[in-house]
């Protein structure tokens, strides 16, 4: 069985726990490059062989009573052979809080995540090494980054800040980049993990809410937000074609800044929402307390909510968690937490009076089905209807709404997100093209409602 784990400081590392059929024992280098012929690179789980799967009183597998894996147990043994493959040994180890490090490890599978790799390539830069996000993403040992790391001059704080209004998470490429506008809590690493499924070609910027580090008032206005939001684009992009996606609150954004957009003459061939509606759904009425939208957010940011079962969730806790998880969002402080809250029930009170411009073009929405009923999802998605004047394609998604970033759900958005590209720009696919027909049986984690039935997430 495979879950995705986040204990350890970890977050949303798929494991694989496997029982040999027979006294040979398993290969997990075997394993492994047989998953690996039909997943994508993220999914491919760290293997942890068991003598039997735990089992619970009722006769169930017993989830919490599965071992953490030891993601050092299979450390290469070969030794850096250059000093920009010592330095990248060395930030490997330092940013995953390991001992040993050998040019063949992978970061993901030493433990690492998309969130981790921000990191990474900020201790790098003041390193005098530079390489990008997704770099890391893509080019996952020591060996293969070193190939694409640059030397440079060192940087004192690093060049890549989380929490800048822009994060550059792939800036090459040749195509018009795509323009990720984060979701209710202001930020968009929860993207990062995007560029090991969008072709190398599109380059990714997400943009960030400055009112989440505390830089800025909380907004007032979401057309204001957007003309802000334009500013950064066109600093990077003085002119279109402009490519946009957003993810709930981000996904009514990133539609108002289309519409803003060809109000000033620009062209948006590209427009795409993940699960965002205007007004209010179901799970919103009558507001939500503290405790809940903290779970949520933390499930947007990988974890699951089982681990607090039970218990009273406070921003203390919250931040815990963060620097637990080695999380950039850590370095936001005992202050953070609450101001994360303000702004996403600020978010939610946005677009619950917003009233949205209509967009001369097609819109792909992306529809979490496991966090409606049918007709609510029907309702939801017909809110739409009125405001795209082209082509509105609905996907479904099968997971729930904070679950979309997360590695399974992500990997399905990126195949469809990569093949409306792909449609689009007329070039042919690097990798095998998204079917459609078989979105129903692409791994996907259930939603929030469920999980405190299921414990930690399996596929």
């Amino acid at each position: 069985m495979v879950v995705a784990r986040s204990d350890g400081g970890r977050g949303g590392v798929l494991v694989a726990y496997v029982v040999a059929a027979g006294p040979a024992g398993v290969d997990a280098d075997v394993l492994r490059e047989f998953v690996g012929r039909s997943l994508p690179p993220y999914m491919v789980p760290v293997v942890v062989e068991l003598d039997a799967l735990p089992l619970s009183p009722s006769g169930k597998v017993d989830r919490r009573a599965l071992p953490a894996p030891d993601f050092t147990a299979g450390a290469s043994s070969r030794a850096p052979r250059d000093p920009v493959e010592e330095a990248l040994c060395g930030l490997f180890a330092q940013v995953l809080g390991v001992d040993r490090v050998g040019v063949d490890d992978s970061f993901f599978d030493l433990g690492g995540h998309s969130l981790l790799a921000v990191r990474l390539v900020s201790r790098a830069q003041t390193a005098g090494l530079r390489f990008t996000v997704a770099d890391v993403v893509l080019h996952r040992t020591v060996a293969e980054l070193a190939v694409r790391t640059e030397k440079a001059a060192p940087v004192a704080d690093g060049l890549l800040d989380p929490f800048a209004p822009v994060l550059p998470i792939r800036p090459g490429g040749d195509a018009p980049p795509v323009f990720l506008v984060h979701s209710g809590l202001g930020f968009s690493l929860p993207y990062v993990g995007l560029a090991g499924h969008l072709d190398r070609r599109h380059p990714l910027y997400g943009l960030q809410s400055t009112a989440a580090g505390g830089a800025s008032p909380l907004p007032s206005d979401i057309k204001a937000v957007a003309a802000e939001y334009i500013g950064h684009i066109k600093e990077l992009r003085p002119h279109g074609p402009y490519r946009l996606l957003g993810w709930s609150y981000g996904g009514v954004l990133a539609h108002e800044i289309a519409v803003q957009l060809q109000q000033g003459g620009d062209q948006v061939d590209f427009l795409a929402n993940l699960d965002g509606y205007p007004g209010r759904t179901v799970r919103e009425e009558g507001g939500q307390d503290d405790r809940e939208l903290l779970l949520r957010a933390l499930e947007a940011l990988g974890r699951s909510r089982e681990e607090f079962a039970g218990r009273t969730v406070t921003p203390t806790e919250v931040l815990d968690a963060l620097r637990r998880m080695n999380h950039p969002l850590a370095e936001l402080g005992e202050q953070g937490v609450p101001r994360l809250l303000r702004l996403a029930r600020t978010h939610g009170e946005l677009m619950d009076r917003f009233t949205a411009g209509r967009f001369a073009g097609d819109m792909h929405l992306l529809l979490a089905t496991r966090e409606y009923a049918p007709d609510e999802a029907a309702e939801l998605t017909g809110r739409w209807e009125a405001h795209v004047d082209g082509e509105l394609w609905i996907h479904r998604i099968d997971c729930g709404h904070e679950y979309l970033m997360h590695p399974g759900p992500q990997a399905v958005v990126g195949r469809v997100l990569d093949a409306a590209l792909d449609r689009l720009d007329h070039t042919p696919l690097t990798h095998t093209p998204y079917d459609h027909t078989q979105l129903d049986h692409i791994p996907a984690a259930p939603s929030a409602q469920n999980a405190s039935e299921e414990g930690e997430r399996s596929w």
